[in-house]
């Protein structure tokens, strides 16, 4: 990843049993524009830009018990 391309973060966690709309609700409310969210059953993605420390900062402080484990967070390069 040393192309100079914008680096991209992709955040994704588990929601606890029947907290997924609530994990929802707390990530549009703290992942910034431009960040991307995605849901699924029991899952929800942000992908933003790297440089977007704001969004970072607040995701990493997830509301006790919302998570059935530590959200996992990858930076990606767009390659296309």
């Amino acid at each position: 990843m040393s192309s100079g391309q914008q680096i991209w973060v992709m955040w994704e966690a588990r929601a606890s049993a029947g907290r997924t709309s609530e994990l929802l609700a707390w990530v549009l409310r703290e992942a910034a524009d431009p960040a991307q969210v995605y849901a699924s059953e029991d899952r929800v993605v942000a992908i933003y830009p790297a440089n977007a420390g704001a969004t970072t900062a607040a995701l990493a402080k997830t509301p006790d018990g919302l998570l059935t484990r530590p959200a996992y967070q990858w930076e990606f390069e767009r390659v296309r």
